[in-house]
């Protein structure tokens, strides 16, 4: 009966890792129920210790220098009988010397006795590598995150860093990976480019969706674009470009605020925004100087990759042209 329980136990353990996996939980409910499952496994080799522990004696007619003779349980209620197995069979599986009453006699009990302590030795070994394992694999990427910011710590402190500056890379590290260190570029490019171009077009697309001029672009070419485009992370009151510097990329705003500074012009930006379109599509030079306001996350694509794309797909240059054309006549008017 017991080994049809563990048998559903374990039909229940591989269920939960198929709910999990389909459903992609992070719970770890699976890991908790692999443990719980070999603490049974570990209660049900106890409890036939202990049977076979007071069976044995049993079929011996029970001699008084027994351990159930030298306890005088022989005639004891069944209660009492298994609750002294138990506490023997457990003192043995753990090594522990209370419940030893003496030397066993008898080579049919000095066998059971050494059974009992290899059996207990490796439930105790599998138990404490599930622990272990449930411990390292818990938050893991929480962890290379601490060991790294431990490490870009002793870094700073090495080279005599001042405060300040130290807590403004620590500050950046917190920004970047929010307490979880992975590598975003090798992740991308292990996927295949179907995949890749979908999670690409689920984290950025609906940033490029609010540019009116990418509006209408070919399917193609957008997927091109959002696969050139680099995440970045800054502080409050970095400055992202001064005014007058020569553009070389756009800018999408994912979080934070930034304000745009020009002559007698200022403009706040905030989630989903977008500046610097006419970078790529023209060759003018920075109208007004961007600065993070907030810690701020956004990406960017540069005049090259942008050119490059274009290249691919010739027939959305005239799309552009006729962009630059009706914003350069907008800004006469003016």
């Amino acid at each position: 009966m017991g080994l049809l329980r563990l048998l559903r136990f374990s039909s229940l353990l591989r269920y939960t890792k198929s709910w999990e996996e389909l459903h992609h939980w992070n719970m770890g409910i699976s890991r908790f129920l692999g443990l719980g499952y070999w603490i049974i496994v570990a209660i049900l080799f106890l409890h036939w210790n202990a049977c076979l522990q007071y069976l044995i004696v049993s079929l011996q007619g029970v001699p008084k220098n027994s351990w159930v003779g030298l306890l005088n349980i022989k005639d004891k209620s069944l209660k009492v009988k298994y609750s002294f197995s138990i506490f023997r069979a457990l003192c043995h599986m753990m090594c522990l010397d209370y419940g030893t009453i003496g030397i066993p006699t008898g080579a049919s009990e000095i066998w059971v006795v050494n059974i009992s302590m290899l059996t207990g030795s490796i439930m105790y070994a599998i138990l404490l590598a599930q622990v272990t394992a449930l411990i390292a694999n818990a938050n893991a990427s929480k962890r290379v995150y601490r060991e790294k910011f431990n490490a870009y710590k002793e870094f700073l402190r090495h080279h005599h860093i001042p405060k300040e500056l130290r807590l403004r890379v620590l500050d950046y590290l917190a920004h970047q990976f929010r307490g979880k260190w992975f590598n975003e570029s090798m992740i991308l490019n292990e996927l295949s480019q179907a995949l890749r171009e979908e999670v690409i077009n689920h984290n950025c697309s609906r940033l490029m969706a609010n540019v009116p001029f990418f509006k209408n672009c070919d399917e193609n070419f957008m997927n091109s674009l959002l696969s050139k485009l680099k995440f970045h992370v800054c502080q409050s009151a970095n400055v992202i470009y001064h005014k007058g510097a020569i553009g070389r990329y756009m800018l999408f705003i994912e979080k934070g605020i930034m304000v745009s500074e020009g002559d007698n012009i200022s403009k706040k930006l905030t989630d989903g925004d977008f500046i610097g379109e006419m970078s790529i599509l023209t060759d003018k030079v920075r109208e007004a100087t961007v600065t993070a306001t907030t810690p701020c996350r956004f990406y960017t694509i540069s005049k090259d990759d942008f050119n490059e794309t274009l290249e691919l797909y010739p027939k959305m240059n005239e799309h552009f042209e006729r962009i630059v054309a009706e914003r350069q006549e907008e800004l006469q008017d003016s």
